[in-house]
């Protein structure tokens, strides 16, 4: 983690904070296959976490085993969008970063979403969605 944590908590699957500039950071558990009722108990924490207050996002994605379509879908859908203006994902692998491309590619999400392979540069693109 490069961003100290202000405030924290835990899904199922998700390690997930607020960092000391308000951004949302969301960890899934390494190996995880990443289902649409995760995704939600994901964004429904973050969402308290958050306070209610639309922030930007810097989703590892960087040791997932894989994501279903319907969670990929529901990311990119209209209840995220109400919640955060942009989304950094983090890709480290080739598995990942087709992951990441499909988030891009496949399901035109409804905010702006980037890929990155560093994090400290992820969260200093999502500093200019505060």
């Amino acid at each position: 983690m490069t961003s100290r944590a202000v405030k924290e908590g835990r899904t199922d699957l998700h390690r997930m904070w607020v960092d000391q500039y308000g951004i949302l950071h969301a960890s899934p558990d390494p190996g995880v296959h990443l289902t649409r009722a995760e995704a939600k108990a994901a964004v429904d924490l973050g969402w308290v976490l958050q306070e209610q207050v639309v922030r930007p996002v810097v989703m590892d994605l960087r040791s997932i085993r894989s994501m279903d379509r319907d969670a990929r879908a529901y990311y990119a859908g209209p209840e995220v969008a109400a919640r955060t203006p942009a989304a950094a994902l983090l890709v480290g692998n080739p598995l990942t970063r087709v992951i990441g491309n499909f988030f891009l590619g496949l399901n035109k999400a409804e905010h702006t979403l980037k890929l990155f392979g560093d994090e400290p540069a992820a969260v200093e693109w999502c500093r200019t969605y505060l």
